[in-house]
């Protein structure tokens, strides 16, 4: 009942507003024929959406849920473009009105008052018609009726005492909060109808999120009262559970986002960014600055992973990994190697790397990579042996090496049998690390690591969603003259030069007689960072920083913060993201479509084809949102990397999951958080790039489309179930 009162009170109060915008008007010109076409108009409006709710009713009577999927979807449409509609209109609407009647009135055509308060009335009505309809699927008829006639009532009521001038109430506001009840209400009424959909067989079924039926039942007072105004499901499906928080954040985030100003958000620091600590006093700085960080935690590494190699090529046995038959620890089981290293590699390691990624970036890389340890080593003694430094070719500037590594080490795993052979896995490392060693001989320090690496490859989409970061303080770089996080090296006091002195020299700030670190290991600028992308968060650059300005900071920022706009955006990568979702779904369906193919050829089918796709997408995007092409290919991909992400781990990580026994709970974990995700970094990029909001609305609906197919592919393959019609 309570869904219903507040529905129709919010639609009966802006029909009766319109009507009464109209209606003042008429009386201070023509009140002999204007006020008999308004009401009128109003009347017929009524009729007709009582007429259509019949006809719902006897359509309800024949084809059943069907009808309730396909009434709820429309209601939901009609309530966002009200929500953000009113959202624009509510200040406006009476001059409009006045407009649009005292055009009208001028004309001397009376009877386009009656069209003009028809259609407006019929709007309000229709979509209190398609609410009340999606709401009786779950609350009584009774109940409904009750909330819907005292929600006219009141609106009556409320109306009455406006235009007497007896009561005053911020209409801004009371739209405003509404919105976010109808938000949520929405929420529900969606998730019932994807629900209803599956149980009518036009959506694929999945198996249920959870039951609480135990805890909450919907038959309890409690339980029905929720699923009412909430939605509320004992026993959701894992499809009607993503679309449901999928509409609510995503509504959520674009109602509150469209009303604030950008720089309400956006930091010195370039984007949403809180940094840790006020200067480098703080511990976490203390121990960043240490000499021992990150050559001690490499070195460890580089210790553990010749030992991995030794245990791979030699089958020695450890603990309770016998290198004998399948891999099985206790109560887990997998189809590979009973090896240390197989487990170590392929079942932890390899998985972690990616899930830490949008937590910690490229931590991995930076901290506790051997290969960068080796590769900056064979670097120093290739310019020892040349006499000079060298530099990067232009081929491996360009960009392109560094995906296409990962895609090849992608196909050499699935190809043949490295993460099932100890032996063969090592033999792959090897060679890896072989490669490492002559681009670290003939190229110079960072080449491997920003270029060509192909873990590097994989972790430098991922990190431009980690929440953990380095970023210029700008107030402290705009006025840095010594350059030190470019240089390498604070600069050295000699011993017959005061500090004092130095100080005056440098612009008044002390210079500390220490050699901190050498540069970026990747040749980046420090000082106009803005994107984690190829940072290694190596701390070279704090440490650099003299302690006094402090200019270099870490800290935390909302996850995928640097892609709202996005920072730093590339048409290769926003590309190549489309063609990995491609990659992904022609590994998992490997020797199911066109099994009589070669695997190579039907990833580059499934690439391909992702990239066409995606090509059309961003013209349809860019038609609808009046956006250039060119601009929107070059952004919108970046709103499917959390998707991109999460079906890399569920393709990728396969070997953990199974071991672990988790593929369907993470499979539905990993898909709603990056089908989520993806919709509101879909939803920012198009409002920062849309001419208005309602164009960056328009824009958002065939990428909701697209992550929505994409989530039904992902879950027909892992999440299928059946969904039972209990109505």
């Amino acid at each position: 009942m309570i869904t219903a009162l507040v529905l129709t009170l919010r639609e009966a109060v802006e029909a009766v507003l319109i009507i009464g915008i109209l209606i003042s008007l008429v009386n201070k010109t023509r009140p002999k024929y204007g006020a008999s076409m308004v009401y009128g108009g109003a009347i017929v409006a009524v009729l007709v959406s009582v007429a259509v709710a019949q006809i719902f009713g006897e359509a309800y009577k024949t084809f059943g849920t069907s009808v309730e999927g396909i009434s709820g979807l429309l209601a939901v449409a009609l309530l966002t473009y009200m929500v953000f509609w009113m959202g624009e209109q509510a200040k406006d609407l009476q001059h409009q009105l006045r407009e649009k009647a005292g055009s009208a009135l001028s004309s001397g055509q009376s009877w386009s008052l009656g069209i003009l308060a028809f259609l407006s009335v019929l709007r309000e009505g229709i979509e209190t018609v398609l609410f009340l309809v999606s709401t009786a699927d779950t609350t009584p008829l009774a109940q409904v009726i009750t909330g819907a006639a005292l929600g006219i009532l009141m609106a009556l009521l409320l109306a009455a005492l406006l235009f007497r001038g007896l009561l005053r109430v911020n209409l801004h506001k009371f739209f405003t909060w509404t919105a976010y009840l109808l938000i949520a209400f929405g929420s529900g009424i969606l998730g019932k109808a994807t629900a209803d959909l599956q149980a009518a067989g036009w959506l694929p079924g999945t198996i249920s999120a959870w039951d609480t039926s135990r805890i909450v039942s919907e038959s309890s007072p409690i339980g029905a009262l929720l699923s009412g105004v909430l939605g509320y499901s004992s026993s959701p499906t894992l499809l009607q559970v993503f679309v449901y928080l999928g509409y609510l954040i995503t509504a959520l985030y674009l109602f509150r986002a469209s009303g604030q100003q950008e720089t309400s958000t956006i930091s010195e620091y370039g984007h949403p960014f809180r940094a840790i600590g006020a200067d480098y006093n703080h511990p976490v700085y203390r121990l960043l600055r240490s000499r021992w960080i990150p050559k001690l935690p490499m070195l460890l590494l580089t210790f553990v992973f010749v030992a991995l190699l030794v245990i791979a090529l030699w089958k020695i046995p450890v603990g309770p990994f016998s290198g004998q038959g399948d891999l099985q620890w206790g109560w887990f089981r997998a189809k590979a190697e009973n090896n240390l290293f197989i487990f170590l590699v392929w079942v932890i390691w390899l998985p972690l790397i990616s899930i830490s990624a949008v937590i910690l970036g490229r931590f991995w890389c930076g901290n506790l990579c051997p290969l960068r340890l080796l590769t900056e080593g064979a670097s120093k003694i290739g310019e020892w042996l040349r006499g000079r430094p060298s530099s990067s070719t232009p081929y491996l500037r360009a960009g392109w090496i560094l995906p296409s590594t990962f895609v090849l080490i992608t196909i050499l795993v699935r190809v043949f049998d490295f993460q099932s052979e100890a032996r063969y896995g090592a033999y792959l490392f090897l060679g890896i690390v072989f490669a490492a060693l002559i681009i670290g001989l003939f190229f110079r320090k960072g080449t491997w690591c920003r270029y060509v690496c192909p873990i590097g490859g994989w972790l430098a989409r991922i990190a431009r969603l980690s929440v953990l970061g380095v970023r210029p303080r700008t107030s402290a770089c705009e006025t840095c003259v010594e350059r030190t996080c470019l240089q390498g090296r604070a600069l050295t006091v000699p011993s017959d030069v005061s500090q004092e002195v130095a100080a005056t020299a440098m612009g008044g700030i002390p210079l500390a007689p220490v050699v901190r670190a050498e540069r970026c290991p990747v040749f980046l600028a420090p000082n106009r960072l803005e994107s984690s992308q190829h940072c290694l968060q190596c701390w070279n650059c704090v440490k650099n920083c003299p302690k006094e300005r402090s200019g270099m900071r870490v800290g935390l920022r909302f996850p995928g913060a640097e892609l709202f706009k996005p920072y730093a955006p590339d048409l290769g990568e926003a590309v190549y993201i489309s063609a990995l979702l491609g990659m992904y779904m022609a590994v998992t369906m490997q020797g199911i479509v066109w099994p009589q193919n070669p695997f190579l050829l039907t990833l580059a089918l499934f690439m391909g084809l992702s990239a066409v796709v995606y090509a059309g997408l961003s013209y349809l995007v860019s038609a609808l949102a009046r956006i250039s092409w060119r601009e929107v290919v070059t952004t919108i991909g970046y709103s499917f990397l959390p998707m991109e992400w999460a079906t890399a781990i569920i393709t990728m990580g396969d070997d953990s999951l199974e071991f672990f026994n988790i593929v369907v709970p993470a499979s539905a974990i990993l898909l709603g958080i990056g089908f989520i995700w993806s919709l509101v970094l879909g939803t920012s990029i198009l409002l920062h790039r849309a001419p208005s909001k309602k164009r960056a609305i328009m824009g958002l609906l065939p990428v909701f489309v697209a992550l929505f197919l994409l989530l039904l592919f992902w879950s027909i393959r892992f999440l299928s179930g059946q969904v039972i019609d209990l109505t």
